[in-house]
């Protein structure tokens, strides 16, 4: 769905087909916390690739990655790649701390970061088709928060169960399941 579309989407469920009360900018700006916030516990996968010259023990990253799945080293003399354990680092402000020194050459980071925000009318949300429709609500939901209408309470949990499928669909098999035991078990 482009920005425009999901504008148009946005007009239908608030009843303005044209710009008045709510301006398209407005909107635009809805659309584009509500695809942030529908992405805020699983981003879209991405590569990050870096270069280092000389020893460190921090390397920046993208600002908008906020989970690393798995980190490369790959030697300037060597071809292979070696994974590195999670327990030697940790990520502080967009930035991998390691635990210690770490050798030059380029790390390979596959992570998840939040989605940049749209403001050009014909480019697309990075969002599954089966989901694009949960951004409208949200704007719509934020249009009639603006409007003092009740409306709200009708639409916006409409947002919150796409949210919530989406959610369950993206789980990682490898994320663990917490199971408490309670006594007499």
């Amino acid at each position: 769905m482009t920005l425009e579309e999901a504008i148009k989407e946005t007009r239908a469920i608030l009843a303005e087909p044209q710009e008045g009360f709510f301006k398209d900018s407005e909107i635009t700006t809805w659309l584009n916390e509500g695809n942030k916030d529908f992405h805020n516990k699983k981003g879209i996968n991405d590569i990050w690739t870096i270069t280092i010259d000389s020893p460190t023990t921090e390397i920046p990253l993208d600002p908008a990655m906020f989970k690393i799945n798995r980190l490369y080293y790959q030697s300037t003399a060597e071809a292979n790649q070696t994974q590195i354990p999670s327990i030697e680092y940790q990520i502080f402000r967009s930035t991998i701390i390691f635990n210690t020194q770490h050798s030059p050459g380029t790390y390979i980071c596959y992570g998840e970061k939040l989605p940049a925000d749209i403001t050009v009318t014909t480019s697309s949300f990075e969002i599954d088709d089966e989901f694009v429709h949960a951004l409208p609500l949200y704007a719509a939901a934020m249009g009639f928060i603006k409007d003092n209408n009740p409306f709200y309470n009708v639409v916006f949990p409409y947002y919150l169960e796409l949210k919530r499928r989406w959610e369950k669909k993206t789980l990682d098999p490898t994320d663990r399941v917490q199971i408490k035991l309670r006594k007499g078990w």
